[in-house]
């Protein structure tokens, strides 16, 4: 019925491996429920043979927000302005390679972090998931960069304070646009 060659498939993880059934992140650290790479960064798989090229891997930021975009996109709709999404069609076309997002925020009540390329802030200021999960959560504030130190066990936040303030004040941005007070959760400069 030419059913497979009209319908865009897509398969993404929901977030990263959990500890307690034995999944397995390395090298990224972390787990399910925490704000490491192991528990946010996951696979996105997309496929549509005839209309999209096959075989191609991209390392873009990109977010579960991006799929209502894309879908839209897929059946000839335009996005709404409330959408936080990107559409992906030009990193699956190759239209363009280097879409992706410019800045991407995460928060739990123990939790926040704000990736923009290769830096992430991450906060922690609690025990969060850390005992059901079996991961030891670092308290604090820290700069990560993930393309020199994907395990995120480095802190670049004294050689690289000017990176830190941006980060800071992207997310204070961020916060102050939410729809909740956030008002009780610290800030990075609060430590």
């Amino acid at each position: 019925l030419g059913l497979r060659e009209d319908t865009l498939i897509v398969y993404i993880g929901d977030n990263g491996g959990s500890r307690p059934i034995y999944a397995e992140n390395t090298p990224l650290r972390g787990s399910k429920f925490t704000l490491y790479e192991g528990g946010t960064r996951v696979p996105l798989i997309v496929s549509q043979p005839g209309s999209l090229p096959e075989n191609q891997v991209s390392h873009n930021i990109v977010s579960a927000l991006d799929l209502l975009p894309t879908f839209l996109t897929a059946s000839g709709q335009s996005t709404p302005e409330f959408a936080d999404g990107i559409d992906l069609f030009p990193i699956l076309t190759n239209e363009d390679p280097n879409h992706q997002h410019d800045v991407l925020h995460w928060k739990t009540s123990d939790e926040w972090s704000i990736r923009k390329g290769d830096w992430k802030l991450h906060t922690v200021h609690g025990p969060g998931a850390s005992p059901t999960e079996k991961v030891e959560l670092e308290q604090g504030v820290f700069l990560r960069n993930l393309r020199t130190n994907p395990s995120e066990s480095m802190d670049f936040a004294k050689e690289h304070p000017g990176i830190l303030t941006q980060l800071q004040g992207l997310h204070e941005a961020w916060v102050a646009e939410l729809p909740v007070s956030t008002s009780n959760v610290p800030s990075a400069t609060e430590w």
